[in-house]
């Protein structure tokens, strides 16, 4: 790959200060923040990146780009960090893949308004705020499996956006993070201890919400964010509270058992929903989304609700 070379002068300063906010999602020693050098600006045409002497940053994608692949080195330097806007408002973009061990910083898929399903690579860090947002055609992401926080406003008016996992290891929903989103059923693990301001609001198909953890934070969500769902807890929890002092609907979760239900006959009850031999929170979100279906109409019974989930193998 032939390279343009421009110098640039960047301090490592800048960078230490543009990362430390965002240090709640933990990077490992073996990924590289710092520079140690002034850089120099490289591009292949597509992308521009900055080149320090232990590392590559991507700063710039050429804003009528349609596929991109990062690379995973240039000249023999790891490429770890999507900088600050780098492909903001790159509104032709439709499929980026991105290599492992990689910081995504601020504003970095903003208003990438063309884009409709992004994977974050299990081993990826998101470090900053409003990475997604006014991405306003995503409908699905799948977040990494050990992200420990969700940043502020990460899915700022994506109006479109109806599925997104939320890993086991979660401990916090920043601020914002999914205003203005399409999701109609939300489960929040036990792991989460902290559900940030205006999280979900204006989330107007929400049907149902799942709060798994008992002693979940859960101020400054906003009038009316759950106004339209059911909120689903164990009683005596903190959700349980939140629901009544908003005059929101409330549902009492089962208390844990440890029977193992793995099948029944149609209309009856299934705690194993996916025969996985646990009853957890998977088994949870599916419980809602079956009554949910069974509420509108979508399905009429059991057994049609497993065969249309694949549930019956």
């Amino acid at each position: 790959m032939k390279l343009k070379r421009t110098a640039v002068v960047v301090s490592a300063l800048c960078i230490m200060c543009t990362a430390m906010p965002f240090t709640e999602n933990i990077v490992p020693q073996d990924i590289v923040l710092s520079a140690n050098a002034d850089g120099d600006e490289i591009t292949d045409g597509t992308l521009t990146y900055t080149k320090y002497t232990d590392h590559i940053e991507v700063t710039k994608c050429d804003t009528n780009a349609v596929e991109v692949e990062i690379p995973n080195q240039i000249d023999g330097l790891p490429v770890t960090v999507i900088g600050t806007k780098a492909f903001y408002q790159c509104s032709f973009l439709k499929k980026v893949t991105i290599p492992d061990n990689i910081i995504i910083m601020s504003y970095a898929f903003a208003r990438c308004t063309r884009l409709t399903s992004f994977t974050v690579p299990d081993t990826a860090y998101c470090m900053g705020v409003n990475i997604f947002s006014r991405c306003t055609n995503l409908v699905s992401v799948h977040l990494p499996e050990k992200m420990q926080k969700i940043p502020n406003a990460m899915f700022e008016a994506c109006e479109k956006l109806e599925t997104v996992n939320f890993p086991e290891t979660l401990t916090e929903i920043g601020e914002y993070a999914f205003c203005g989103c399409a999701l109609a059923s939300v489960t929040v693990p036990e792991s989460v201890t902290k559900i940030g301001t205006l999280a979900f609001y204006m989330c107007p198909n929400l049907e149902t919400v799942t709060i798994l953890n008992d002693e979940c934070i859960l101020d400054g969500l906003g009038v009316g964010t759950f106004s339209s769902a059911v909120i689903y807890a164990h009683e005596g929890s903190t959700a349980q509270a939140f629901a009544k002092s908003n005059s929101y609907q409330f549902s009492a979760l089962p208390e844990e058992t440890s029977d193992n239900i793995t099948y029944m006959e149609e209309n009856q009850i299934m705690l194993d929903f996916n025969r996985d031999g646990r009853i957890d929170s998977a088994d949870a979100a599916l419980l809602l989304k079956f009554s949910a279906q069974m509420g509108s109409g979508v399905v009429s019974g059991l057994k049609e609700f497993c065969e249309n989930n694949n549930l019956l193998a």
